[in-house]
């Protein structure tokens, strides 16, 4: 083996040998990336969790307060709450014929 082939054969080795520290080192950063991102979308979904159960905490408890206070109206005025129920009954008849 002559020096010429043993000086491209070196060269080549060192070129492949940084090559594969430059794919680990993108690697790396890459994976470093990924799991910031990880971290991120975790924390987005625990706070976006939190506040879908306080909104339905509210919900929950705005329908509990108007059914409360429908059953009282239709305490206080029986009369008008049977008349409003017969009206919209008629009403939803009609249109559900058409």
């Amino acid at each position: 083996m002559n020096a010429t082939t043993s000086n491209v054969r070196n060269t080549a080795r060192s070129a492949a040998d940084e090559a594969v520290d430059d794919l680990k080192d993108a690697a790396a950063t890459a994976t470093d990336g990924l799991r910031q991102a990880a971290a991120s979308l975790r924390d987005a979904t625990s706070e976006a969790t939190a506040h879908l159960s306080e909104a339905g905490t509210a919900a929950a408890r705005g329908a509990r307060d108007l059914w409360d206070q429908a059953g009282d109206a239709i305490r206080r005025n029986p009369m008008a709450a049977f008349g409003i129920a017969l009206a919209a009954g008629a009403v939803l008849s009609r249109l559900l014929r058409r």
